[in-house]
């Protein structure tokens, strides 16, 4: 046997097997960290896009100045330069479990609904964790399959969300009687998925007051899923107000007020917030 011509053979078969060890070293190892470091720079955008979103929303509540915006959220992540499979991702805005937050009833016959969407980013395939995001009630929380726990701790505390509630229902005296109220409802296109950047759009609409007249009393049912702040918060506003006589019971069931006159004019300001997705 000729061992000169078995040497190349030899060699390009341990260089054959030097490769196969180097890529398999990389496809074990160096590229699941890497997948794993650009997932985490994706989820922390996604925090981001969050966090400006909790941002508009409150402004959008507090200033009451029409007009619309559009935030980008990355729904999908994790790319490399030599790797370009990414995880996706759905956002969503929806009402939680369809349910009135508010419910205002004028002379015990007309029924005004109140409503309050929440926004929910939930990852798909995750190179790192599945790790995903909610807004619901003035508060970013961070979500782990069942486990929910809030994105900056101070938001749950009731001062903070005392400040959320406030601007959502407000009672005063001006031209009589004035209801001012926030209703935010999700739009036809309130859910999106994939592995792109999707665009998260809020407008601000200020209707048309009603004005009603010979009003004798209102009766607010606040749901329990609202936290007590609200409930407290407008408890507060219309304790504060002159012209109204009142009782309440226990959160979160009704709250009765009466007006010292025998009737009353009441105007009813509402401020619509759509939010969409696309």
């Amino acid at each position: 046997m000729n061992d000169d011509a078995l040497s190349p053979v030899v060699a390009m078969m341990l260089v054959l097997t030097v490769v196969v060890s180097l890529f398999s070293l990389w496809n074990t190892i160096y590229l699941p960290g890497l997948k794993q470091q650009s997932e985490v720079q994706h989820l922390k955008q996604v925090e981001e896009g969050m966090v400006r979103i909790d941002s508009a929303i409150r402004d959008a509540i507090f200033y009451k100045h029409n007009g619309s915006l559009s935030i980008p959220v990355p729904l999908g992540g994790g790319d490399i330069m030599f790797n370009n499979l990414r995880s996706g991702g759905e956002l969503k805005t929806e009402i939680s479990e369809n349910e009135a937050v508010i419910t205002l009833t004028i002379n015990e016959s007309s029924t005004y609904e109140v409503y309050l969407s929440n926004v929910t980013y939930t990852p798909v395939s995750n190179f790192w964790i599945a790790q995903g995001y909610t807004w619901q009630d003035g508060v970013v929380n961070v979500t782990k399959g069942n486990v929910t726990t809030p994105l900056l701790l101070e938001r749950r505390m009731p001062e903070e969300q005392a400040k959320f509630a406030k601007d959502l229902i407000t009672v005063t005296n001006r031209d009589g009687f004035t209801i001012a109220y926030v209703n935010m409802t999700p739009s036809t296109r309130n859910v999106i998925s994939g592995n792109g950047i999707a665009q998260f759009g809020i407008t601000v609409i200020s209707s048309v007051p009603v004005l009603l007249y010979n009003v004798t009393n209102v009766t607010l049912e606040f749901s329990g899923s609202l936290p007590t702040s609200l409930y407290n918060t407008t408890n507060s506003s219309l304790a504060a107000n002159n012209n109204l006589t009142y009782k309440s019971t226990n959160y979160p069931q009704y709250m009765i007020y009466h007006n010292n006159s025998p009737t009353v004019n009441l105007n009813l300001e509402r401020l619509d917030i759509v939010l969409s997705v696309e």
